[in-house]
């Protein structure tokens, strides 16, 4: 789980630093969970990590500021992703969708849109921030 979620996370970050530190626009986006804040039971292991990953993208937005290179976390809730449709009852999902506040789940493009802004040029200042993506939970 550490390896997976914020090992491999560390390993393509220094590779695409080295990139972005030769004048390349410098947006780098990080996907987390809202699990590495809210919990679950059973999930210490991958709480860790995202939480690593948390201080890691920090620590990245703060020492390459200077240099316009920033780092931000983008972190989802509940997603209907293929996965999650698979491995939940379909009357689960919907329990959970009508009790959120959007009274709908996420989707990927919901993620997906956040992260095309933060990974763009639009950005021109947003750095070192973990922005959930929830619908308001």
């Amino acid at each position: 789980m550490i390896d997976y979620n914020l090992k491999a996370a560390y390993l393509v970050t220094k590779t695409v630093l080295a990139v972005h530190e030769r004048g390349a626009m410098g947006r780098i986006v990080h996907v987390s969970s809202e699990m590495a804040e809210d919990g679950m039971p059973g999930a210490s292991s991958y709480m860790t990590a995202k939480a690593g990953l948390h201080g890691f993208s920090r620590a990245l937005a703060v020492e390459h500021a200077s240099e316009g290179i920033f780092s931000n976390i983008v972190m989802p809730g509940l997603t209907l992703t293929e996965r999650n449709q698979a491995e939940f009852p379909p009357e689960m999902l919907e329990k959970f969708a009508s009790s959120h506040p959007a009274k709908r789940l996420g989707t990927p493009e919901d993620a997906a849109n956040l992260i095309a802004f933060l990974g763009s040029a639009a950005n021109s200042f947003v750095n070192g921030e973990t922005i959930r993506v929830t619908g308001g939970k």
